[in-house]
């Protein structure tokens, strides 16, 4: 069963006028300035990323890149070869193929089944992975954007097998893969001939996959229910049906699958190779302080993170001193207990302790040790786990455009799903944090930073729903350990309970942080103090829609994953190494001086 062979003239003229030839061009001229392989991205696909971007050219751009970044990280992406040992394992434990629909409503129907009742016979990663290459060979004969289906049958499979298989990891990316980098739209996901065990794989799904995709869930103990959209001429023989038998099938898939090998490994293997070392032989990197953290190459992709270099620092600020700089780091050497820092970082600090060394020593010292024993805010930082996923649809925090008058830097933060049952404070917090890293490390110090806070979606439900546990640790961070010289927060359509929150964090708060605190019913109080232009399009300023904005902070945080999973294994302070004429601090002691919060008596 070969799929079809798409007719890109007809694809040119279905989607007229909005699909231009020129913008392929445009495309195909950008690959090549950036040194891809040619065999890399070739027409089909990028007309796919275009209609998957609305026909937005420089959308298209950062899809491209965000998605050849993911292929090249993600395992499931990972030696493809359908000729290697263990591909071919996993071609004998799973059957693909593709099953005609019965109302047209989508364009391709996958039909699932895994072989074998043997747990130990089955390498998930490997089944993912031939399951992706199938519909991926699919999708190039289809028109896009391709509107799916996906038909699992599970008649063999047992609680054994979820208790077998390592199913979080690869669902995580799988889930990533789908809500991000997808060229198609899954419509719907059925499950037939599923056991009592159904709950348990239900749960793991919605505990990895995010809430959109498992409203896409359908399950069914037979059949029957099928037939409402696929005649049973369609199925196979064995569900009763008058097409193929399962053993035919699955000969018809690894026939397709070993009969496009070469392809498939062109479009990934060579397509992660570029990507990791483009242009490699070329001079080093500008910035060393990206290889520091195991980044690549900053030509790689314009969502990955630039640092920004100590040089770039120095230039801004003449007052820096260098021999300050050496001298706080190598008083870090001689701190066991803390990470190695970078110089930009060292500047940080410095810089946000106005050239105070040892204000410096002390805070590096805050910021380490509260994110080492914060648990609930600073670890486990993978902006591709469900909570991260969630939330991410629920908040925005951006920052704003750079053109204050005093050159403060200010992030806008609001609501983006007003669905009280979906605001998770911990979980906002730990968004907003990565955030505001990414923020620091690309754009370094600046003489202010502002947070302007839009409760117009706000209401007292949210409120309800913040924990005083977490608000008191970030208090704490916020005025002890954050490298910023923080400037003012604004409070903008402030609601009428904005008292019930102050009451409740003002024994956290210091007198220095109230002082910077203001609410405004209306923007004209606003505006002389952050000019309207660096709002955005909402407000009249010139800065990119709401939704535009929302949707560039998710790819660039997914686009910096790994560098936030190493950062957090790598940026922990040791107890044990603690020099002993210093005082040991316990997860219970790092949110208050000598553990006041634990003395505080709240009506």
């Amino acid at each position: 069963m070969e799929p079809p062979s798409l007719d890109l003239a007809k694809v040119y003229e279905s989607k007229s006028p909005q699909l231009k030839r020129e913008d392929v061009t445009i495309l195909q001229e950008w690959i090549n300035a950036r040194k891809y392989n040619t065999t890399v991205l070739d027409e089909i696909d990028l007309i796919s990323f275009l209609c998957e971007c609305d026909y937005d050219v420089e959308m298209a751009k950062k899809r491209i890149t965000g998605t050849i970044l993911f292929r090249s990280r993600a395992k499931i992406f990972q030696d493809i070869d359908m000729r290697s040992k263990s591909v071919k394992a996993a071609m004998e434990s799973v059957l693909v193929s593709s099953l005609k629909l019965e109302d047209g409503s989508c364009k391709l129907a996958i039909f699932i089944k895994i072989l074998h009742s043997d747990p130990q016979q089955i390498d998930i990663a490997n089944v993912i992975k031939v399951i992706l290459m199938y519909i991926y060979l699919w999708f190039r004969g289809l028109e896009p954007p391709v509107d799916h289906v996906i038909i699992v049958d599970l008649e063999v499979v047992t609680l054994a097998h979820l208790e077998a298989l390592n199913l979080q990891s690869t669902l995580r990316e799988l889930s990533c893969f789908y809500n991000y980098f997808s060229l198609g739209t899954l419509k719907t996901l059925h499950f037939i001939n599923v056991g009592s065990w159904i709950d348990q794989l239900l749960s793991i799904l919605k505990s990895t996959m995010g809430r959109d995709f498992s409203e896409k869930i359908c399950v069914h103990t037979n059949v029957n229910n099928l037939l409402e959209f696929i005649s049973l001429e369609h199925l196979p023989k064995e569900l009763g049906g008058n097409f193929l038998a399962f053993h035919q099938l699955h000969e018809a898939m690894k026939e397709l699958l070993g009969k496009h090998t070469d392809e498939l490994l062109k479009k990934y293997e060579i397509q992660s190779n570029e990507f990791l070392h483009i242009d490699s032989k070329s001079s080093k990197s500008s910035n060393p302080e990206a290889d520091l953290f195991g980044a690549d190459d900053q030509e790689v992709a314009e969502l990955k993170m630039r640092f920004i270099s100590p040089e770039e620092e120095y230039t801004k600020h003449r007052e820096l001193k260098r021999e300050d700089v050496r001298n706080i780091l190598e008083w870090l050497c001689r701190q066991p207990h803390l990470p190695n820092i970078t110089e930009s970082e060292a500047i940080f600090f410095l810089y946000a302790c106005y050239n105070s060394i040892e204000q410096t020593k002390k805070t590096i010292d805050n910021y380490y040790t509260i994110r080492t024993h914060t648990m609930d805010i600073f670890r486990n930082r993978d902006v591709c786990s469900k909570e991260m996923l969630d939330i991410s649809n629920v908040m925005l925090y951006t920052p704003l455009l750079d053109d204050h008058p005093q050159g403060y830097k200010i992030m806008y933060c609001r609501l983006m799903d007003p669905d009280v049952t979906k605001y998770i404070h911990v979980d906002a917090v730990k968004l907003y944090n990565f955030v505001f890293d990414h923020w620091l490390w690309t754009e370094g110090t600046a003489p202010g930073h502002v947070l302007i806070v839009d409760m117009d979606s706000a209401c007292l439900g949210h409120a309800t729903r913040m924990s005083l546990s977490v608000a008191k640790k970030y208090l704490h961070f916020l005025q002890e350990a954050i490298p910023v010289r923080l400037k003012g927060l604004h409070v903008i359509n402030t609601a009428s309970f904005i008292d019930k929150i102050l009451a409740l964090i003002r024994p956290f708060v210091k007198k220095e942080l109230i002082s910077l605190v203001h609410f405004h019913t209306d923007m004209e109080t606003v505006y002389p103090l952050i000019p309207q232009k660096l709002f955005p399009k909402e407000f009249g300023g010139k800065a990119d829609s709401i939704l535009e904005l929302h949707k560039k902070m998710k790819e660039k945080l997914f686009a910096n994953r790994d560098f936030f999973i190493h950062e957090e294994n790598t940026r922990l302070v040791n107890e044990k190494l603690r020099p002993s004429e210093k005082k040991s601090t316990t997860a219970d002691e790092a949110f208050g001086f000598e553990g006041s919060f634990k003395r505080l008596n709240i009506d």
